[in-house]
């Protein structure tokens, strides 16, 4: 390739020129110990009136006295490895450097130090290398000054002050959120104990069978199997699901602890598929053995039912009855 086509395709690709470049440096004075940060950023921003078409690098560099000439790399970056070089890591030290060199806005390289000590200071300069309109070497500068400023009694107080205030609101915050801990806390365990009351007077509660307890209701319920199942979730479990005749037969040792009942509403249902009763939890097969039905109209819910040694009956999906066949409901709670 030629190198005049070489350049027609640079000045294709870099046709916005750039203008003076700029050098900012914050703060400008620094104390060591008292100054949390030190921000050297040069950019060199892109415009159409400008002497340079074609920029190379940037570098960052800086002299720490005004008796030296020498100016010290500190870091560079490239147009052909666009990754910055670290010229002088002991200079540099822990620095958080980043830059880019782009076509699409400004191009930069910054270095940023935390709580810069006294070697940071003096003189900084930034040079672009690039290229003229006319195609000649061009390399375009600016310098900033960092001023060190020794630490003073009064500055050490001020500061010392300024940590103590920050402390006291930090200890103030600390209170504040131990004391809404606090009262979250208060709050969670009073909720708890009402539960735990509210449970007492609702249910008898079973012993431990293989990882759950059965929580039977103690007084009529008048509401439909959806609100009962509700108040199951409400307390950690679901309408009882019997899925073998070991659990059947603990569960039938358990109602007759109790009496003034005939009828114990389960989570079986044939809710929306009729013929099929599922249950409502798991959405598993009612086992057949525990089923006795009667497949009357509308009986779409299963009860344990003591006049068949409490084996499951087909009714109505209510749990109120006459008095002569008062009813419950049972939860399943795993624990």
């Amino acid at each position: 390739m030629s190198v005049h086509r070489s350049m027609w395709l640079w000045l294709v690709l870099f046709s916005s020129r750039v203008e003076s470049l700029v050098l900012n440096v914050e703060p400008q004075t620094i104390e060591p110990g008292i100054t949390d940060r030190l921000l050297i950023n040069c950019t060199l921003p892109r415009n159409q009136s400008s002497e340079m078409v074609f920029l190379n690098s940037l570098i960052l560099t800086r002299k720490s006295d005004n008796v030296s000439e020498n100016f010290m790399d500190l870091v560079s970056i490239n147009i052909n490895s666009k990754e910055m070089i670290i010229h002088n890591s002991a200079a540099v030290d822990d620095a958080a450097a980043s830059g880019e060199i782009n076509t699409r806005g400004d191009s930069y390289l910054s270095l940023l130090w935390m709580y810069p000590v006294q070697p940071m200071a003096g003189e900084y300069r930034c040079d672009a290398h690039g290229m003229s309109p006319t195609w000649k070497p061009l390399t375009i500068s600016s310098t900033k000054k960092v001023i060190g400023k020794k630490v003073g009694l009064i500055s050490l107080i001020d500061r010392f002050r300024q940590i103590e205030i920050s402390m006291a609101k930090l200890k103030n915050e600390n209170i504040n959120l131990r004391n809404d801990l606090n009262k979250s806390e208060m709050a969670t365990a009073n909720l708890y104990t009402r539960i735990e009351n509210s449970r007492q007077w609702f249910f008898k509660v079973s012993s431990i069978y293989k990882g759950r307890r059965y929580y039977m209701s103690q007084q009529d319920p008048n509401s439909e199997s959806e609100q009962a199942m509700a108040i199951c979730v409400f307390f950690g479990g679901y309408l009882v699901e019997i899925d073998d005749t070991d659990e059947h037969a603990f569960i039938v040792a358990f109602i007759r602890q109790m009496a003034g009942f005939n009828l114990v509403l389960t989570g079986g249902t044939e809710q929306g598929h009729k013929d099929l009763w599922l249950y409502r939890q798991s959405n598993t097969k009612v086992p057949d053995w525990l089923m006795q039905l009667r497949k009357c109209a509308n009986c779409n819910t299963l009860y344990l039912y003591d006049k068949i040694n409490w084996y499951a009956l087909d009714t109505f999906d209510y749990h109120t009855h006459p008095p002569y066949e008062p009813s419950r409901f049972l939860c399943e709670i795993p624990l």
